[in-house]
């Protein structure tokens, strides 16, 4: 006995006047908000499966049989070991090429967090602000520094600091270089470095970290010093 969602129920209501002549497909596609070619196939499989045919195919898919509990614990392990530090994403790879374990991201998403080693992220709303791109390469360069354990805890941490192309203009690497500490010094020699060898770009496209502001007050000397004199107050004609 198959359990329908009321979703479900209503689609193979519509789909079966469809069946029965009392509405054209152009009409259920309106109704079911899908698309004729939707309408179609959902059709066809009522009409091989029965009821079934409106269940959508990821509803009952499970975990591919070979991801036994063995699997899910050298997935664990790997991630707090030899893949420590590695997002989703190059854990993924990593596992599917090296270590020849077929499993998707978000498979091994749910791997880790059954076993407690993956917490959720929560995200934050970001406020994106709309901007002309560039229109050749070098005018604007995007500057940003990357913190990763890099050496995977063979020595000390690393960062890298570096700028590339606009994305609408390739993205390509404009300088780029490791450092210990992320400072303003070592933001500065990358950036010498890139003018240097490319040219000074139009614009920067920064974040908003503290090496790119200043957060000192002006001193009261400095304050007092008078504004410059303007152009002398000359007689109307």
């Amino acid at each position: 006995m198959l359990n329908l969602t009321m979703q479900e129920a209503e689609r193979y209501k519509v789909i079966s006047e469809v069946e029965e002549g009392y509405l054209k497909v152009k009409e259920a596609a309106g109704i079911l908000g899908l698309s004729e070619r939707q309408v179609y196939r959902i059709k066809a499989r009522v009409k091989r499966e029965g009821t079934g045919g409106v269940i959508h195919r990821g509803k009952c898919k499970k975990d591919p049989y070979w991801l036994t509990d063995k699997i899910k614990e050298r997935i664990d392990h790997l991630y707090q070991t030899q893949y420590r530090g590695f997002n989703l994403t190059h854990l993924t790879e990593f596992l599917n090429t090296e270590e020849r374990i077929k499993v998707s991201r978000e498979s091994a998403r749910q791997i880790l967090l059954e076993k407690g080693s993956y917490t959720k992220q929560r995200r934050y709303p970001r406020h994106r602000q709309w901007r002309e791109p560039s229109f050749r390469e070098g005018q604007m360069v995007q500057y940003d520094t990357s913190d990763h354990d890099w050496l995977k805890g063979r020595g000390p941490r690393l960062y890298l600091i570096g700028g590339v192309d606009d994305p609408a203009n390739g993205g390509k690497v404009a300088g780029a270089k490791f450092v210990l500490a992320d400072g303003v010094k070592q933001n500065m020699e990358v950036f010498k470095d890139i003018v240097q060898r490319r040219g000074i770009p139009l614009s920067v496209y920064v974040d908003r970290g503290s090496n790119f502001k200043t957060t000192r007050y002006q001193s009261m000397e400095y304050q007092l010093i008078p504004p410059l004199a303007g152009p002398p107050n000359l007689p109307e004609p």
